[in-house]
Order: structure tokens, then C-alpha cells, then sequence
């Protein structure tokens, strides 16, 4: 009962953060479409969605190798958080630079260009996203989802200010590089509150190299997840204009905005299913189905009712005078 009410809580944590989180940001996400218009939030989106590319480059790979030797090798958790670190740190600034470097080459100029800049400076603080799985890890979902609502109210609020004083596209692009330096933050705050101090992490290559092994599959495939999850909104710009780049990207933020159900879901009851494997083989496969018929109809219940009420929710989000031309 006793594990059963931890995983429960741990849940609960993480569902109510990202309903919050879900909540605030389709508001605020609504006015923001208003407030730039197609073209604009369309230039805001593909900036985002070029840089997204190379996410595969930034993460290595690491996060789910991180997380499943946190879980396995709790003894060694300062030398796995000190080489994830410095591994995302370098990896992430060279996504960065190849970023930039890519849209000089493909010809983006002018405000395109330096929303590429500014939106690529997100890589490296998002290497500290490595601590979160260090509280995924102890099922202490608590101090990461605090850190969403913090976030999530700052940035909404900054967003509601440069709507307020009328402010440009390029503020918008600021602030989502400030999302992760704040999470970075938090986490650095939390961690230290609750485990001691970050210093001493430390880098081990005989811890990394073994990490980098076998996170070069999860490499390949997340190749394939940034071209898949980025690409169409680049060829929409190409082939269309960055106008139906907005129109698109707010449809699809509508319809991702269910994705952290599962999301949440999988990585409470991931360290359960891992412990399971090593006492049970019965019984790790019994969760693994019931958590795959779980996933599987909540994603259809979802996909019901979004298609349902789409034509209402692009509506509210552009206004009822520009679906009235489509």
C-alpha cells in the first residue's frame, strides 16, 4: 500500500503541474496568436521548429540511459549527473553553433536569422534538464513539478507584459530561451535543498563512455523524431508561406497539448517496471501490458474529442472572422 501511495502522489504530482501548465498556456497562447498574427507567430514558429532539428544533436541520446542507471546505480549518482552535464553542456552548444550555421548556409537573412540565434541559445541551459531524472529517479516528482508551475507563471506573465507594453517578436523568442535557464535554476535550488550541493558532481570517462555506448541507438531514433516532429513546419514555409506556418503550428500545439498524459504516466511507473524486471519477469510483463491498454485508450478517448471540437478551438485562437475565409 505503502508503494502504491508513493507512485500515486508522484503521479498526481506530475498530473497537476502540467494541467496547470496545459491551462495557463493555451490562454496565454491564444492571445499571442492574436496579438502577432499568422505571419509573425509563423516566423516565431518555423525559428523554433529549425533549431528543434537539431535537438538530436543536444540530447545524445542520454536522458533515458540517465534515468535507468540512476535507478539501477544510485551509489555512482554524482559521477552520472557530473558527466551527463558537461556531455549535454558541449553537445548542446554545438547544436547551437551548427544550427546558426545552417540557416546562414540555406539563406535565412534578417529577422529569421536571429530568431534562429536567439531561439538556438535554449540548447545549452537545457543541459541541466539532467537533474530532473534525478528526481524521477527517487519518485520526487514534487520539486520539478513546483519548478513548472514557477516557471509557467513567469514566462506567462513576461508574455502578458509584451503583449500589455506592445513589444516585438523578437521578446518572445527571449522568453523561450529564459524557460530553460529558469528551470535550470529551480532545479540547481531544489537539488541542493534536498540532496546537498551540486558541486559535488563530478565528470568520470569511465562512467560516460559506457553512457554514450548505449545511447547511440536512442541517437538514430531521435534523429528521426526531430525530422518527423520539425520538418513539416519548415516545408510548409518553403513551399507556402510562413503565414500557414502559424496556422499549422497552432493547430498542432492544440492537439499536442494531451501529450503529457502519457508522458507522465510512463516515467512515474518507469522505476516500478524496472524494479519489477529484476524480482518478477511475471509480473514486469503484466505492467507493461496494462500500461500500453492504459496508453492506448486514453489516446484514443483524446483523439475523439479534439477532432470534435477542432473547428471550434481554431475559432477561439485566430477568431471566428479568419476560419469564416477557410
Amino acid at each position: 500500500m505503502d508503494g502504491f501511495m508513493k507512485y500515486f502522489k508522484n503521479t498526481a504530482w506530475l498530473l497537476s503541474n502540467r494541467v496547470y501548465g496545459m491551462t495557463i498556456g493555451f490562454f496565454v497562447t491564444v492571445l499571442v496568436t492574436r496579438y502577432l498574427g499568422p505571419e509573425n507567430y509563423g516566423m516565431l514558429s518555423y525559428a523554433i521548429s529549425f533549431v528543434g532539428l537539431f535537438g538530436f544533436i543536444a540530447g545524445l541520446g542520454l536522458d533515458q540511459v540517465l534515468y535507468r542507471n540512476l535507478i539501477n546505480d544510485k551509489d555512482k549518482e554524482n559521477e552520472l549527473l557530473g558527466s551527463s552535464l558537461l556531455l549535454r553542456l558541449a553537445s548542446g552548444s554545438v547544436a547551437g553553433l551548427l544550427a546558426v550555421l545552417c540557416a546562414i548556409l540555406i539563406g535565412e537573412r534578417g529577422i529569421g536569422l536571429w530568431l534562429i540565434v536567439i531561439v538556438s541559445g535554449s540548447f545549452i541551459f537545457q543541459a541541466f534538464n539532467v537533474i530532473n531524472y534525478a528526481f524521477q529517479a527517487k519518485v520526487h516528482s514534487k520539486y520539478p513539478s513546483i519548478s513548472t508551475i514557477i516557471v509557467v507563471t513567469i514566462l506567462g506573465l513576461l508574455k502578458l507584459l509584451v503583449l500589455y507594453y506592445h513589444k516585438g517578436i523578437y521578446y518572445f523568442a527571449f522568453i523561450y530561451t529564459l524557460e530553460p535557464i529558469l528551470y535550470a535554476l529551480l532545479f540547481l535550488f531544489f537539488y541542493k535543498t534536498r540532496y546537498g550541493s551540486p558541486l559535488k558532481w563530478k565528470f568520470d570517462w569511465e562512467i560516460a563512455k559506457p553512457m554514450l555506448i548505449a545511447s547511440s541507438p536512442l541517437i538514430l531514433s531521435a534523429v528521426f523524431v526531430s525530422i518527423y516532429s520539425r520538418i513539416d513546419q519548415i516545408l510548409i514555409k518553403h513551399m507556402i508561406d510562413v503565414s500557414s506556418v502559424g496556422i499549422y503550428d497552432a493547430a498542432v500545439r492544440i492537439a499536442e497539448l494531451w501529450y503529457f498524459i502519457p508522458a507522465i504516466l510512463i516515467s512515474s511507473f518507469f522505476p516500478s517496471i524496472v524494479n519489477s524486471y529484476r524480482t518478477d519477469k511475471k509480473l514486469y510483463a503484466k505492467r507493461l501490458v496494462r500500461l500500453s491498454y492504459l496508453l492506448i485508450g486514453l489516446s484514443l478517448f483524446v483523439g475523439l474529442i479534439v477532432s470534435l471540437f477542432s473547428h471550434f478551438i481554431i475559432g477561439l485562437i485566430f477568431g471566428d472572422e479568419f476560419i469564416s475565409g477557410y
